[in-house]
């Protein structure tokens, strides 16, 4: 089986990776997920989970991005036990390395 190029991979395929996070975190992390919300000053509906990053030795330490559709704004987020950091990112500075979710941003 030939691998697949990273183009030839449907938009929808990306999209339904942030629904399938934006649904479940909220489940998973629920106090993070109303931290993220208050941090934003945004509806809990208009923020997108777009990627999710886990520490492979400390399930407490999680990071990713997440997507205000309101305002058109990613922002990076890092929880670390009890500690929240989170910051706006220029979407135009963002690459395919940071975040797969750039490709599908437009359509959000």
């Amino acid at each position: 089986m030939q691998p697949v190029a990273l183009n030839d991979i449907p938009d929808e395929v990306f999209l339904e990776g942030i629904t399938q996070l934006t649904e479940l975190f909220p489940v998973w992390f629920p106090q993070s997920f109303k931290i993220l919300c208050e941090s934003l000053n945004a509806d809990s509906g208009d923020v997108l989970i777009t990627d999710f990053v886990e520490d492979q030795n400390d399930e407490e330490i999680y990071e990713g991005f997440a997507y205000d559709r309101r305002r058109k704004k990613m922002y990076a987020y890092l929880f670390d036990h009890n500690r929240a950091q989170i910051h706006e990112v220029a979407t135009d500075s963002l690459t395919m390395r940071d975040t797969y979710s750039v490709r599908v941003l437009h359509l959000l």
